[in-house]
């Protein structure tokens, strides 16, 4: 049985703005951790994502598009931006010259590896006032939830 409380009561936080709050809250602190490595939580994200594909994954710009739901015109300013700090370069695809891959730097390996540990400390903040077991019923349920929303997109 769904529970309908919020829908009864105007002024209780429903669920998609708690969760719209706390990835906000989660956003801010990681843009001011991030910051200290002359980064936007935007550009730390995308080092986070090409560091989880590994040198040998050779992303694409186009799969930070759909990744991250942006236009190519912001994912080129992004991907220039992180280039000119010296924490990605692109590398030509032999196969089709309108492809560029991108690869961490040795410096933007660095980072990356800085930046996940402070993600984690973050995501422990956000798990520290629950047990193991609903940790995980939590990613579970967050999840199915992304799932749900994935489908209607399509």
């Amino acid at each position: 049985m769904q529970q309908t409380t919020a829908a009864h009561d105007p002024c209780t936080l429903s669920n998609a703005m708690m969760i719209h709050k706390i990835s906000h809250r989660i956003k801010l602190l990681i843009a001011e951790e991030v910051a200290q490595y002359g980064l936007t939580s935007q550009q730390a994200k995308m080092i986070i994502y090409l560091g989880a594909h590994g040198p040998a994954g050779q992303v694409a710009q186009k799969s930070l598009e759909e990744e991250f739901g942006l236009r190519s015109s912001s994912v080129t300013s992004l991907i220039h931006n992180a280039e000119k700090n010296g924490f990605v370069r692109r590398v030509p695809c032999p196969k089709d010259a309108r492809i560029n891959y991108l690869l961490l730097t040795e410096k933007g390996v660095e980072v990356c590896q800085k930046v996940s540990v402070l993600v984690e400390s973050i995501e422990a903040k956000v798990f520290s006032q629950m047990t193991n077991g609903q940790q995980e019923m939590f990613a579970s349920l967050l999840q199915k939830a992304l799932e749900g929303l994935e489908q209607t997109l399509r």
